[in-house]
């Protein structure tokens, strides 16, 4: 279980994905997005892990960041 989810990753989304990083192992974090090719793209970028709906993320994470 992810310990913070990020609802969106669009440039601001990315960008604080980037800074928890700093903080937080990859393990710790996940993302979703409505875009399953920014979504890969991320994932290769960053190597924290991506769900596939908002409703999914939000049962799997214990905070959210939107």
């Amino acid at each position: 279980m992810a310990l913070i989810g990020f609802i969106g990753i669009g440039n601001m989304g990315y960008s604080m994905l980037k800074g928890a990083l700093k903080k937080f192992k990859q393990e710790k974090l996940a993302f979703t997005c409505i875009h399953s090719d920014r979504m890969e793209e991320v994932k290769e970028q960053t190597g924290v892990n991506y769900v596939k709906d908002n409703s999914t993320l939000v049962e799997e994470c214990k905070l959210k960041i939107r």
